[in-house]
């Protein structure tokens, strides 16, 4: 009889829980009823290590004398991922609907975010409001307020549902209308005067013709039946107007940035599919000013015609309206473009499209792209041109990099001499949060190109890092990775074994702004950066078996503290802080030591007191 579906193996970093209920569905769907062929079903499916580990918690007997009840429940306890409830909880009430994901989409993530959070009897009570106060579109909302709490959260998805819907669908066909009325043709034409003033006439009568609202600026209702008519303006303040209608000036700058959509072309024009397109506020995204300075102008030589432009460091691109593309430039072939033009605000703008010309400033001349817009605003010179003209001079602060020896650095050569540092202060306890059984897994088979190539394991051997040993409960794998230079990169999997177990050190490291705070107005630094950071510091003997790498070449147990268990960052930071407990202008990040002062007296001073701390613990 043929089965039904195909189960991958179970390996260790995975969730047992989740497994086991594609397992159960696997007997029910191939009618696997005996308790002997779940037993031979369950140990085929897993992994070697995850068989090992199991094997192990049965012991002194094995697996297959057990029941198929028995060993799920070994692993689900042992392979199930436990999750922080209140963490959970935290991040269910944080969420909120992202900008453009649907309904279906934001429904379905509330209930994701729940399945750890153990609402109990609650669940969907506490799920229908965070699928309300979730929701980001006002419109949706305003929908859904409407019903009374009694509603069920499957009802008020539907009514959600429905309204979304109808929101699309009008917004499409705003799109749709606002696309035929003043749809460019992105060809090279030869119109005559006739003809290219009659087109101009027509879309001044579709202008004069439509009637805008004065609240929000919409054409399919008037001022006294819009909603936004006891709304108050974000710009003037005043009741009765959005701010994107205001006729105030904005004093607030826009920055536009570049983005990519898809779209949909019909006949010679565009349709930009990104909803905010569908917007009444093209104009405000060039036409804001602030009343207090003027626009800084530049004219450029462009075709051979003098254009004054308005500089715009804000803009990523450089834009001219359309009224000056058929002015000046009609004879220039327009080709369609993926751009979107997105203002500080969040307002999108779909150029008409774009050409090419040759533009002069100074002795500098280059070939250039220009992006054709739908306003009256002025031509503006974008970054792009900007940094290809090299029209604006940054001017930033001097910083200047001293690479020279120091007379105090020669009191110590034994910090800067060659060779692996050995902390003195104590040896480094791997320590477990819980009772843990030894794991060691084989080695992984590895290309024949890895096997030639170790000179790095015969380098940590003779600086003593790792050293044979004939046997070891514990083994980790190594997964070695090839450099540029063909040399290899030891990486240890720890994953797979000890991080699991490990307790945390709770030791925080030092947040950028503490740093920044301390080095507040000096002016010269000196940074050291100890070598080998971690393998400074000696495992005691238990560590270094827990932590023994399995490699093809045998067992090596590690005498010093390696790269990828997960406490060594913060044991690291502990033990160079305190080393440098009490020096003044200095700190340290894991492996960085910066050292500063008031005047170049007490920096040398300082960098002294720090090489003398290193010296006496043996760091390098």
């Amino acid at each position: 009889m043929a089965l039904h579906g195909v189960l991958p193996k179970f390996e260790q970093n995975e969730d047992w829980g989740l497994y086991s209920e594609q397992l159960q569905q696997y007997f029910v769907a191939n009618d696997v009823s005996l308790a002997e062929k779940k037993v031979a079903i369950l140990l085929t499916v897993i992994s070697t290590a995850v068989y090992k580990t199991l094997r192990d918690l049965c012991h002194p007997t094995s697996p297959q004398e057990k029941t198929f009840e028995v060993l799920n429940a070994l692993l689900k306890d042992h392979f199930q991922h436990r999750q922080a409830v209140f963490r959970e909880r935290i991040k269910f009430y944080r969420a909120t609907q992202a900008s453009g994901e649907k309904i279906a989409d934001w429904y379905a993530r509330v209930k994701s975010l729940s399945v750890s959070c153990k609402f109990g009897n609650s669940l969907q009570e506490i799920l229908k409001d965070k699928f309300v106060t979730g929701l980001s579109d006002s419109k949706i909302l305003s929908r859904v307020c409407e019903e009374d709490e009694s509603k069920s959260l499957k009802d008020l998805f539907d009514i959600a549902i429905r309204r979304e819907a109808v929101i699309i669908g009008e917004t499409q066909e705003v799109n749709r209308l606002k696309l035929h009325a003043k749809k460019p043709e992105l060809s090279h034409r030869k119109e005559s005067t006739d003809a290219s003033t009659s087109s101009k006439t027509m879309q001044r009568k579709f202008s004069k013709d439509s009637k805008k609202c004065y609240a929000c600026g919409g054409t399919a209702h008037d001022f006294k039946t819009c909603k936004y008519k006891q709304y108050k303006c974000k710009n003037c303040k005043k009741v009765g107007h959005l701010a994107k209608v205001c006729t105030k000036e904005h004093s607030q700058n826009f920055v536009v940035d570049i983005s990519s959509t898809n779209y949909e072309y019909y006949d010679n024009g565009y349709q930009g599919v990104s909803p905010a397109s569908a917007r009444n506020s093209d104009l405000d995204l060039f036409e804001l000013r602030d009343s207090n300075s003027g626009p800084m102008t530049i004219s450029l030589k462009v075709e051979g015609q003098r254009v004054i432009w308005e500089l715009d460091s804000g803009a990523s691109r450089t834009v001219i309206p359309f009224w000056l593309y058929n002015k000046n430039f009609k004879y220039k072939k327009l080709y369609k473009t993926e751009i979107v033009l997105k203002s500080y605000s969040g307002e999108s703008m779909v150029p008409v499209g774009k050409f090419q010309v040759s533009v002069q400033y100074g002795s500098v001349k280059k070939i250039l792209d220009i992006l054709v817009i739908n306003t009256n605003g002025p031509a503006l010179v974008g970054r792009d041109w900007i940094a290809s003209l090299d029209l604006i001079k940054i001017r930033r602060e001097p910083v200047f990099k001293v690479d020279k020896e120091l007379e105090v650095c020669e009191e110590f050569p034994e910090v800067f001499e060659p060779g692996l540092g050995c902390y003195r202060y104590g040896k480094i306890k791997i320590e477990f949060k819980q009772e843990a059984k030894p794991i060691f897994c084989e080695p992984k088979t590895l290309p024949l190109i890895f096997k030639e190539k170790v000179e790095e394991l015969l380098r940590l051997e003779k600086e003593g890092i790792i050293a044979p040993v004939t046997d070891s409960e514990w083994g980790t794998p190594l997964v070695p990775v090839l450099k540029k230079n063909g040399q290899i990169r030891i990486c240890v999997d720890y994953k797979s074994t000890v991080n699991t177990f490990l307790k945390d050190v709770k030791y925080p490291l030092p947040r950028i702004e503490e740093i920044f705070a301390a080095l507040r107005g000096r002016k010269e630094f000196t940074k050291l950066d100890l070598s080998q950071a971690y393998n400074q510091l000696v495992l005691d003997e238990q560590s270094k078996l827990i932590l023994a790498w399995s490699i093809h070449k045998g067992i090596f147990k590690v005498n010093r503290m390696p790269f990828g268990i997960k406490p060594a960052a913060s044991i690291f930071q502990q033990k160079v802080e305190k080393t440098l407990q009490g020096c003044k202008g200095a700190m340290n990040f894991i492996d960085d030591i910066i050292v500063t002062g008031s005047t170049r007296e007490e920096h040398i001073e300082n960098l002294r007191e720090v090489l003398g701390r290193l010296l006496r613990a043996g760091l390098k």
